[in-house]
C-alpha cells in the first residue's frame, strides 16, 4: 500500500512520521521540535523614557531599598508587559547617569505605582 512505501521511504531518509488527533498538539510539538533548530533570539526593546525626580529609602536603615520617584517622558513603562504574540515579557530598566549606564544589566521593579495605587503602567506625563 501507499502507506507501506512512504514510511520504508521516509525510514531510508531519517524522515521522522508523527501523528496526531489534535491540531493543537501538533503544533506544539512543531514549536518544540523547531525551537531547537531555531533558538529564540532576545531582542532589546525601548517602551519608554523617564526623569527620577527623587529616590527614597525604604525602612530607613542600613541596607534600605531604594525607591525611585520619576516622571515618565517619553512612552510608557510597564511593570511587566504581556501580549498575546510574544507571552510575557519581563521589562528591566536601566539607569543611566552623566549619559552613562550605571545599571548595565537592568533593573527589574518590584513594583509599580502612582501615589498608593498598585498599577501595571504608567504613561508619558504620569509620575510613579
Amino acid at each position: 500500500s501507499k502507506d507501506k512505501v512512504a514510511m520504508g521511504l521516509a525510514a531510508t531518509e531519517n524522515v521522522e512520521i508523527r501523528s496526531h488527533d489534535v491540531i493543537y498538539h501538533l503544533l506544539d510539538e512543531a514549536k518544540d521540535v523547531f525551537s531547537t533548530y531555531c533558538p529564540p533570539t532576545p531582542f532589546e526593546q525601548i517602551h519608554g523614557k523617564a526623569t527620577v525626580k527623587a529616590v527614597f529609602d525604604i525602612n530607613n536603615n542600613k541596607d534600605a531599598e531604594k525607591v525611585a520617584g520619576l516622571m515618565v517622558q517619553e512612552g510608557s513603562f510597564y511593570l511587566d508587559k504581556s501580549s498575546k504574540e510574544s507571552g510575557s515579557l519581563h521589562c528591566k530598566y536601566r539607569v543611566h547617569r552623566g549619559g552613562e549606564i550605571i545599571t548595565p544589566e537592568g533593573v527589574t521593579a518590584k513594583s509599580l505605582r502612582k501615589v498608593k495605587e498598585e498599577v501595571s503602567s504608567v504613561r508619558r506625563g504620569e509620575e510613579c
